[in-house]
């Protein structure tokens, strides 16, 4: 069985000195998958030479426009 991670909330890095980044604005987000879909993620990412974490990563990025800037 994969190894369980439990979250009381968001996790949420300080804000940045110099106003909003949402490049490095960074939030935990708690997911439950069945367990073939997360041995299929780790595979996969395995298989690239990734990290869990990177390979969803990528996958937003590869859903969703990029953040607008806050300048």
């Amino acid at each position: 069985m994969p190894a369980l991670v439990v979250s009381s909330g968001p996790v949420v890095s300080p804000p940045s000195s110099h106003g909003f980044d949402p490049e490095n604005e960074i939030v935990e987000l708690p997911i439950l998958l069945p367990e073939w879909q997360v041995t299929a993620l780790e595979l996969a990412a395995q298989q690239r030479g990734m990290t869990v974490g990177q390979l969803v990563r990528r996958l937003f990025a590869d859903l969703f426009p990029p953040a607008p800037r806050g300048d």
